[in-house]
């Protein structure tokens, strides 16, 4: 290691090209961070700024020089340019690239800022070209393994190098790449007095440590021990060079073998990033998916304690004192990161249910799953997608056979997370140990039958209908007056019932998950019928309740509807005809309402009138299919409770 003054960005960027290996995590930097780096710039003192070290393996070996990452810029090394592999510090370098990017775009052919011109800072920060005659042949200064994710987005969507067409892979690290170029790209000056100066702030102000290492034997532990700015560095992150420290000392392996279990880790990390940030719209948490992996391949205790993960995998687990005991050897460390490799798969498909290969119904329970949460069971759940992928592979024969007992898993999770929580009210880590226990016994022998029989068991010994009257009650008398339209499980709810609606079904009246629990402001998706500000003289059934009965009603389950299309708020307190069946007008060229709706608002269209009997009728109807779909018991005497309309006969 080396350098104890910080060196400015100009020095940094210096005859040097970098790299970040397909195993790093993509582009993590969002808001905070690009505000945090910004502010940095704007309030830099005279004396510059010290963002924090950067780290970087130095390439010597000339075998690693002829790997498909180097290929291209051999011409450039050959001129003199060192190349570097980046271990820590990527965020910053991506982040310092992609604003001198900015930067060159503001400026035209051949203008200047400074000492610089914009050809010289695209050949200094950005591209080399290898002559004028062959503009598209030359090198990046900066730039991702050809294996990584985000390699051909950076290229044609960031630097903008149209000779590399982008394929179309979108990622959350491409997302968060687009995110920053737009957030410099609105702060950037346009006046070119303050564009010098924010290039002489980025150029000469920004200061690095710059540890380079080579042949280190020691890189990935010292890795530990670096200084980190911007997003701390999660266990995931930590555990890697751990383990890639960890297999340059086995006692039970030879040279060959460690450094083939060392691109075994790195192709294993580059699969767990791919995967995590694989879908833009749902990025997976590092250490969310590290967690759960870990209840299911250790039985461990105290997994509730803050830094259980951490403590157990770093302090514990794999370390050299371990190793130097000969307590792990190469196959203990080869079968993890296997178990890795192969988990990832099962947690993204868990989280995408529509990219999995399990068939519509387990795919189906997976996405009712994700529309609840999974709480307390996402162990039992990876553990149970890990159980099937074994069975599969292992008995081709019994594959449908597996199929049904997983999906039978899932049913029995859905129905202990919707009852015991939801219906309930049970608190939070309810079950939380067993879940953790079976998800461990799964992966290591049990019976999955005999773990969904105990499932059910312990749903039907949480159940209360007791507990979820109280919590109803206390819904109408805690301020908000919101009874059933406060109840968390409600949008699941009328989902489920909305499709178990079978007399109405067709695929034009289904509901929108998303557009359901997201709708845009000043619009609703789930409706009180009868409304909360109801027009005078509209609603003659319901003036004649007394005043605070209407509440009641307003607020009791039969009286809520969700609905196929998001409506302006204001139109809930139409007319009952209104709601029914409106004409078209100067927006709407044809009739809508809820005719035409949701299976639920079909069902409610065929009512003639809408009263307090209605109510509590269809309430009735909605609580014998809830009593149904999650095979509980509720009373004709308990549903009546449960409404909280005992006024209406």
């Amino acid at each position: 290691m080396n350098g104890n003054t910080p060196f400015p960005v100009a020095r940094l960027f210096d005859r040097k090209l970098f790299r970040v290996p397909h195993y790093q995590r993509g582009y993590s930097w969002e808001d905070e961070q690009l505000e945090d780096f910004w502010g940095d710039i704007q309030n830099m003192p005279q004396r510059g700024h010290y963002t924090g070290d950067i780290c970087l393996e130095q390439v010597v070996n000339p075998g690693e020089l002829q790997r498909e990452i180097w290929r291209g810029s051999k011409w450039i090394i050959d001129e003199g340019y060192q190349p570097y592999y980046v271990i820590d510090g990527q965020q910053r370098l991506t982040t310092i690239v992609i604003l001198m990017q900015v930067i060159a775009e503001e400026l035209q052919d051949g203008e200047r800022l400074g000492l610089y011109f914009k050809e010289k800072i695209i050949a200094d920060y950005i591209y080399q070209q290898l002559n004028e005659e062959q503009r598209d042949f030359g090198a990046y200064i900066f730039g991702y393994a050809e294996d990584h994710v985000s390699f051909e987005y950076f290229k044609s969507e960031i630097l903008r190098h149209q000779a590399d067409a982008f394929r179309g892979i979108h990622t959350t690290y491409t997302k968060n790449l687009k995110n920053a170029k737009g957030f410099f790209k609105n702060n950037v000056p346009k006046d070119r007095i303050a564009l010098r100066e924010l290039l002489r702030r980025i150029t000469q102000g920004l200061k690095f440590d710059m540890k380079i290492l080579n042949n280190d034997p020691d890189i990935y532990v010292r890795f530990e021990t670096i200084n980190n700015r911007g997003k701390a560095l999660t266990t995931l992150e930590l555990l890697k060079n751990r383990l890639l420290h960890l297999s340059t000392l086995l006692p039970d392996a030879i040279e060959e073998q460690m450094t083939g279990l060392q691109d075994r880790v790195k192709t294993c990390w580059g699969l767990i990033y791919e995967f995590l940030g694989k879908n833009e719209e749902k990025p997976l948490d590092d250490d969310d998916f590290l967690r759960h992996h870990w209840i299911i391949s250790f039985r461990d205790v105290a997994r509730k304690e803050s830094g259980g993960v951490h403590r157990s995998l770093l302090s514990e687990r794999f370390t050299m004192n371990r190793v130097a005991r000969r307590e792990i050897l190469f196959d203990d460390i080869n079968s993890y990161v296997t178990s890795l490799q192969e988990s990832v798969k099962d947690w993204y498909k868990m989280y995408n249910p529509q990219a999995s290969d399990f068939g519509s119904e387990m795919a189906a329970w997976l996405e009712r799953l994700n529309r609840l949460g999974y709480r307390v069971c996402a162990s039992l759940v990876l553990a149970t997608l890990s159980w099937l992928r074994r069975r599969r592979r292992s008995d081709e024969a019994e594959a449908e056979t597996s199929l049904r007992l997983a999906t039978d898993m899932l049913k029995a999770v859905e129905r202990y997370i919707f009852v015991v929580f939801e219906i309930s009210q049970r608190r939070s880590d309810a079950g939380q140990k067993d879940f953790y226990k079976w998800a461990y016994e799964l992966c290591n022998g049990s019976e999955i039958n005999a773990i969904i029989d105990q499932i059910d068991s312990r749903t039907d010994g949480f159940y209360s209908i007791e507990y979820f009257w109280h919590y109803l009650r206390e819904q109408f008398h805690g301020g908000d007056d919101k009874g059933w339209y406060g109840w968390s499980g409600l949008p699941y709810f009328l989902y489920e019932y909305n499709n178990g609606l079978q007399e109405f079904r067709s695929p034009e009246h289904e509901l929108d998950w998303g557009l359901l629990i997201s709708p845009q402001r000043g619009t609703i998706t789930i409706e009180h019928v009868y409304p909360q500000t109801p027009e005078a003289g509209e609603w003659a059934a319901m003036d004649v309740i007394d005043p605070k009965h209407r509440i009641y009603l307003l607020g009791s389950l039969g009286n809520l509807v969700a609905l196929s299309k998001q409506k302006n708020s204001s139109l809930g307190n139409d007319s009952f005809d209104l709601k029914k069946r409106r004409p078209p007008d100067d927006r709407h060229a044809i009739e809508r309402g809820y005719f035409n709706g949701s299976y639920a608002e079909m069902e409610i269209a065929e009512e003639a009138d809408w009263t307090p009997q209605s109510i509590k009728a269809r309430g009735h109807r909605m609580l014998a299919f809830m009593a149904q779909r999650w095979r509980i018991t509720i009373s004709d005497e308990e549903r009546d409770k449960l409404l909280l309309i005992p006024f209406v006969q």
